[in-house]
């Protein structure tokens, strides 16, 4: 029986001052006041301070730190969290904030009915600001869907909630590879095993602290290569058969 309600995984390259602030901010969420949470900390880079560890420890929640001893890159990173998570669903989202806490409840309301939920910039409501990143960013997401047929609106934005159940029975290792390509990657999978999914608008935050690693040409050269790879050895199915966007 699974000891928490949701475990939240946060990858981290050197964000300890931002972990410090987006964490509280989190546990302050009316609609997640009465659950089980379980936050699980992936540190790739720089540590938090002991004084950032103490202030965490101290909050009411479950929290696991991990020092990564070498870089491990942020899907493996993440596949770190995964197998340590003890919790019914899974939520990963970036602790930077681009990702907006306040969507979480709408996310974990949803999983009551659907097996996957994911937050998109590319759907109603949602933005993603910024002529290189905002339209860099489409003409990407557009790409890669095309390669691989796949059907949700945003396929690399990263910020979604899971059944732990459904995600073990996933071919992990194969999906947690690279960087930001894990994602796509992860909807390819559930494809083919027909989950339920929905999606809702999101608009891209402002990071607080630290510097952002984004690398336009580079990503698209790895992620483009990785999508080719990945349609050359797998099959697809649609994926949001059935689902409330």
């Amino acid at each position: 029986m699974m000891k928490h309600f949701l475990s939240i995984i946060l990858p981290s390259l050197s964000d300890g001052d931002n972990l410090a602030e987006i964490i509280p901010e989190i546990l302050q969420l009316s609609a997640l006041k009465d659950k089980s949470l379980e936050f699980i900390v992936i540190e790739d880079g720089r540590p938090m301070s002991d004084s950032q560890l103490l202030k965490m420890r101290s909050l009411p929640c479950h929290f696991t730190y991990i020092n990564n001893l070498t870089r491990q890159g942020l899907a493996r990173s993440l596949l770190t969290g995964i197998y340590l998570a003890q919790a019914e669903h899974v939520l990963v989202m970036d602790c930077d904030f681009n990702h907006d806490v306040h969507l979480i409840p709408k996310i974990v309301q949803q999983l009551s009915v659907h097996d996957f939920v994911s937050a998109s910039r590319y759907l109603g409501a949602g933005n993603m600001p910024g002529v290189l990143r905002g339209n860099g960013g489409r003409v990407m997401n557009i790409f890669l869907k095309s390669i691989l047929d796949l059907t949700s609106s945003d396929v690399l934005y990263g910020f979604f909630a899971i059944r732990k159940e459904l995600l073990l029975s996933l071919p992990l290792e194969k999906i947690f590879n690279g960087h930001g390509d894990y994602f796509f990657h992860l909807l390819f999978f559930l494809q083919e095993k027909n989950a339920l999914g929905s999606e809702i608008p999101a608009c891209n935050g402002i990071r607080r602290h630290g510097h952002s690693s984004f690398r336009p040409l580079a990503n698209f050269l790895r992620y483009s290569a990785s999508a080719f790879s990945l349609y050359l050895q797998e099959k697809r199915q649609p994926l949001y058969q059935g689902s409330t966007l």
